[in-house]
């Protein structure tokens, strides 16, 4: 079902037409426009294109700390899975043998 949204980035209005919940893309846009304005304090002479480039440039900068940080865990859980199930299986033979001994 597609849905139609109407929201407000740094001072422009957009008419988004999404499959996405409402809510969901009202969220999206109220965190780039925030961007935008944070960077508008920072560098008062920008245009709102070079801004609203540097406002893509900082949240792909979180994106990508977040899928490194992201990455490290899984390899983490990955690391203490391998080693709990050599643990278990250590422990599972253990008791095998002591029943045939």
């Amino acid at each position: 079902m597609e849905n139609k949204v109407k929201v407000e980035i740094f001072g422009q209005t957009y008419l988004i037409k999404t499959d996405v919940d409402i809510e969901y893309i009202k969220i999206l846009a109220n965190y780039v426009d925030s961007k935008m304005k944070e960077i508008s304090r920072n560098y008062k002479l920008l245009s709102p294109l070079k801004i609203a480039i540097l406002a893509a440039l900082f949240i792909t900068e979180e994106l990508f700390k977040l899928k490194e940080e992201k990455l490290l865990l899984e390899r983490t859980l990955e690391q203490k899975t391998s080693s709990l199930l050599y643990e278990i299986d250590k422990f599972l033979e253990g008791i095998n043998n002591s029943k045939f001994s």
